[in-house]
């Protein structure tokens, strides 16, 4: 059992392993990846903590609303018979529209989550507990680690871009 070098998430079974990280999915994966590249580049610590707190204090990119909007995790399950699958699904977004998905996420994993053996009847309460969790977690009042991951891939993401224009005009 680890946790996702990404997102944060406990793993408890499966995952992608690149390297020395272990990642929760390929989301993740390339996810992290990028990060580690972006680690190669030394963008001062101060200028990531002010990004983030910048997309921190940004509208919500799901429903246009005030912020704060951080990094949310929702976990679902689905199953049919010996198929299970399950996922954590990371996204960028404000507390209300966390919320939401992770309600809607609960019932769609509480209906279709069970139908699979023996990682249905085990995956279902955990992913229904971690969703759980999370809508009783106290919201954040600063960006969380995964927010600044995301900030400092937006950074070299934004500088290869100008790179690129730049390279262009030339």
């Amino acid at each position: 059992m680890g946790t996702c070098a990404h997102c944060g998430t406990v793993i408890l079974f499966g995952g992608k392993k690149i390297n020395d990280r272990h990642y929760c999915s390929d989301t993740c994966a390339k996810a992290g990846e990028a990060h580690a590249a972006a680690e190669q580049l030394q963008i001062p610590h101060d200028i990531i903590e002010r990004h983030a707190q910048q997309l921190f204090d940004s509208d919500c990119p799901v429903c246009g609303g005030r912020g704060p909007v951080d990094i949310h995790v929702s976990h679902q399950v689905m199953s049919f018979f010996v198929l299970t699958q399950w996922k954590s699904n990371p996204r960028l977004s404000c507390r209300s529209c966390a919320n939401q998905d992770k309600i809607y996420k609960t019932l769609l994993t509480a209906v279709a989550g069970w139908w699979g053996f023996p990682w249905g009847l085990i995956m279902t309460p955990v992913q229904i507990t971690r969703n759980i969790c999370g809508l009783l977690a106290n919201p954040k009042s600063a960006p969380s680690d995964a927010l600044k991951h995301t900030a400092r891939i937006s950074l070299v993401n934004l500088a290869a871009q100008r790179d690129a224009n730049q390279a262009n005009q030339s």
